[in-house]
């Protein structure tokens, strides 16, 4: 028996578990600092946080989840751990043994590792800094009409970009999945950021697409480890089903923190989006003044920032982190060497730190 592994673990996320916290400052996360309990205590004083039935917490959060996009009637949902636990379900469930998966490019890459864990074939879909990072409805038609692939992967907002893609890309990519028998499978985990992001998700587009989310980027809840599968109820009853091979249930007391939060979601981001508006807008005028290209987002808190030339955004990274207490992203990790991922929903303080820290390591 070989005690090597037989699948290749994800690089990013074993720079970041064993370097994000010995930071003092912190501009490589990409979503909202998580919540303190006190936080979350007033929502959930004198409430249950158990429920003895089983599936029960669930079934009343899964109600919730559909609610919320507006659309009970056309619309199921299940619940998972995370976005991450939703993406790898999605693609075993949707993507058949033997399939090839479409997969943006840059990308996340534990989304990419787990995709060539599950046994699927990949194929690239470049989203190029020239196109602002928006893909070739054309290399998209390319590549389905190749063969074989039976879903595509993207993510709305993209990571490690921020770009937002539009309803009108959206509807005219459904179109190429319906004339090449592929299903899309579309991370919307930063999607709420957009004030408009009911109009905005893909449910709204076309029945062959499934959206995967949780309340951990916009809402600073990644500890309750809350995410979803929502999509047309014959593609979700798949999911389900290969989750009944795992797992079965989740955590019922995070379950019902997360329902008794349910109501006030809109209301806890709306301050928030105006923090990470004024923050973009720190880092576009940091940018300009020391001459470094910085591809803004649209709404989501990150965006991607080139190095000069011959500067590795490894070596770079970890001399921040040893010289300077400041972690960083580094975009090899998504498939973008000689630049770096910033999160910038911080506090406007470390924000200003963070940025004065790489201006004078550069």
């Amino acid at each position: 028996m070989s005690d090597e592994m037989h699948f290749v673990p994800s690089s990013y996320m074993n720079y970041y578990i064993i370097n994000h916290k010995k930071a003092r400052i912190g501009l490589g996360s990409s979503g909202r600092p998580e919540r303190t309990w006190a936080d979350l205590e007033p929502f959930v004083a004198g409430k249950p946080l158990y429920n003895e039935h089983t599936g029960g917490a669930e079934s009343v959060l899964v109600k919730q989840i559909v609610s919320r996009y507006g659309m009970p009637d056309k619309i199921d949902a299940m619940v998972l751990p995370g976005t991450s636990g939703a993406n790898a379900v999605a693609i075993h469930a949707l993507a058949p043994p033997g399939s090839t998966v479409a997969v943006e490019a840059p990308i996340y890459d534990p989304v990419y590792f787990m995709i060539l864990a599950a046994e699927r074939t990949v194929v690239r879909l470049d989203r190029l800094p020239q196109a602002s990072f928006v893909p070739c409805l054309c290399a998209v038609e390319s590549l389905l009409a190749a063969g074989n692939v039976r879903a595509l992967f993207l993510t709305n907002h993209h990571n490690p970009s921020g770009t937002f893609l539009d309803g009108d890309f959206f509807v005219k990519l459904h179109k190429l999945l319906v004339k090449y028998d592929c299903l899309g499978i579309v991370d919307e985990v930063y999607l709420e950021f957009h004030p408009e992001w009911r109009k905005n998700t893909v449910l709204n587009f076309g029945d062959r697409y499934v959206v995967t989310a949780s309340v951990t980027k916009v809402f600073g809840l990644g500890n309750l480890r809350v995410g979803w599968i929502a999509g047309k109820p014959d593609l979700v009853e798949k999911c389900r089903q290969m989750w009944y091979l795992m797992a079965v249930h989740n955590s019922t007391p995070s379950m019902m923190i997360a329902s008794h939060l349910w109501d006030h979601l809109d209301s806890l981001v709306e301050e928030d989006r105006l923090s990470v508006a004024r923050n973009k807008e720190i880092t576009i005028e940091w940018a300009a003044k020391t001459g470094l290209e910085f591809f803004a987002p649209d709404l989501a808190p990150i965006g991607l920032i080139k190095l000069p030339k011959g500067v590795s955004d490894l070596e770079f990274a970890r001399r921040a982190l040893d010289d300077k207490g400041l972690f960083l992203a580094p975009g090899c990790f998504f498939g973008l060497p000689g630049t770096l991922r910033l999160g910038f929903f911080k506090g406007e303080g470390e924000l200003r730190e963070g940025l004065d820290t790489i201006a004078k390591l550069l």
